[in-house]
């Protein structure tokens, strides 16, 4: 399918005080303040993102995501509040990017096992490939305080829409249909988090068949479902995930 340009990035922080390829240059740019500020806030988020996925929330220091990000504290500040407000928007900026990745491959598909399956593998394949951005997504954000815990309940939420389409006894009772599908969201961030905390994340791409039969199960019955146990090749051809 058509490159959609969409990453899970953890990439291209200042190293030794080189500057970074996002980095907008110094003295006269004719840039608007507006532009600026939300290329230092980007640049601020990644450095946060890279910061507490390589040593965790708790040592995850400003100076580091400032030197990162090729920014003074002073701008820092002006941005964010603190430590906690700064991962709590780059947790939300992580999920939001891994969301709009999982829904871009399960939109294609007409299926919803297919769709469901061909957007967890895009999900899978682009976490295994940024180490911290997994980290953050569904280990550190437990460990980072009520802000990040808001974005985690508002993220968890994003997902739900994957499950509009699947058959249920309970489609027309809305509240249980709900509490059923945050408990499918609720189970996949839990695996993800055990494998992640595990430092198994190149090996997150084999869980797919186990995760999708967690996902279908109170769906479609244990039946059917155990077809998602089935080799990934057997099965039908979903659509392959754009590199991360």
């Amino acid at each position: 399918m058509p490159s959609s340009g969409l990453k899970l990035d953890a990439k291209e922080y200042s190293v030794a005080g080189r500057r970074r390829r996002d980095q907008l240059p110094g003295g006269r740019h004719g840039l608007s303040r507006e532009v600026v500020a939300q290329s230092q806030r980007e640049r601020i988020l990644k450095g946060m993102t890279i910061a507490a996925g390589r040593h965790g929330f708790r040592d995850a220091h400003i100076t580091e995501v400032v030197h990162r990000a090729g920014v003074s504290r002073r701008t820092f500040y002006e941005h964010f509040k603190g430590k906690e407000e700064c991962f709590a928007a780059s947790y939300s900026r992580s999920m939001e990017q891994l969301w709009q990745l999982t829904l871009r491959d399960f939109e294609v598909e007409r299926e919803w096992v297919v769709g469901l399956r061909a957007g967890f593998a895009a999900m899978l394949d682009a976490l295994s490939k940024r180490p911290e951005v997994a980290r953050v997504c569904f280990v550190e954000v437990l460990a980072a305080g009520p802000l990040a815990a808001q974005e985690r309940d508002s993220a968890t939420r994003k997902f739900l829409p994957l499950f509009e389409a699947a058959p249920s006894a309970v489609a027309n009772m809305p509240r249980i249909f709900e509490a059923l599908a945050l408990g499918r969201v609720a189970d996949l961030g839990a695996v993800l988090h055990r494998e992640i905390a595990a430092e198994r994340i190149a090996e997150l791409p084999g869980l797919l068949p186990e995760l999708t039969y967690m996902m279908v199960l109170p769906f479609l019955g244990p039946d059917a479902a155990a077809d998602q146990l089935a080799d990934p090749a057997d099965l039908p051809a979903a659509t392959a995930p754009e590199a991360a």
